[in-house]
């Protein structure tokens, strides 16, 4: 699995800069490693699904409510990056869920008794991360440094380039993975529902 100067030195590379031992290098290659590694590593998980990072979990109102409005508060998890699912009840999400939800802050404003919630964790360990990730963080780091390692338009453009493409990539290698789900006959016909996802995003 990749480490931080790994993924880094992917990055560098590809500038045809400096490669570094540690982040704590006085280089400043590895100054601006360190700088910016924080910010485009929370931009890129936020981008996607990522596999590794999603995580579930069921959470109870807080015991104050909302200054007004009838819906209860909801605390997120501390390591929550990104919310992608909510609903009232444990069903899988590619069934119907009619609840009507918004974040606020670090909280989830809803209308119900319980929460359970999918949403995309903080992962501080890169050996964790997914080759597909792995090369999209590289990809973004590699853009941010362009200009100021190469002082390039053209360097920082072709990084730019290369990061959409890697994240178009993940969207087929890093895809949640999982199987279509038989709808029960309701009169009108059986079929599949494809991992549709309810929930607006606020």
């Amino acid at each position: 699995m990749a480490t931080q100067v790994e993924i880094a030195n992917q990055a560098l590379g590809w500038l045809g800069a400096q490669l570094i031992t540690s982040v704590e290098d006085p280089a400043v290659e590895a100054q601006l490693v360190k700088a910016n590694w924080e910010p485009i590593y929370r931009a890129v998980l936020e981008a996607r699904e990522w596999t590794f990072a999603v995580a579930r979990k069921i959470l109870t109102p807080l015991a104050s409510a909302p200054a007004f409005g009838s819906s209860s508060g909801f605390q997120l998890p501390a390591d929550c990056i990104r919310v992608l699912t909510v609903r009232s009840d444990a069903q899988e999400d590619n069934t119907l869920n009619t609840l009507d939800w918004r974040r606020e802050g670090d909280e989830v404003i809803a209308n119900a008794d319980k929460l359970y919630i999918r949403y995309l964790r903080d992962e501080p360990d890169p050996s964790r991360y997914t080759p597909a990730f792995t090369q999209a963080l590289a990809a973004r780091l590699a853009w941010d440094l362009a200009t100021p390692l190469t002082e390039s338009n053209s360097k920082a453009q072709m990084m730019a380039q290369k990061y959409e493409y890697a994240l178009k990539s993940a969207a087929g290698t890093d895809a949640l993975q999982g199987r279509n789900t038989r709808i029960r006959n309701n009169g009108y016909g059986s079929g599949f529902l494809r991992g549709s996802r309810a929930g607006p995003f606020v």
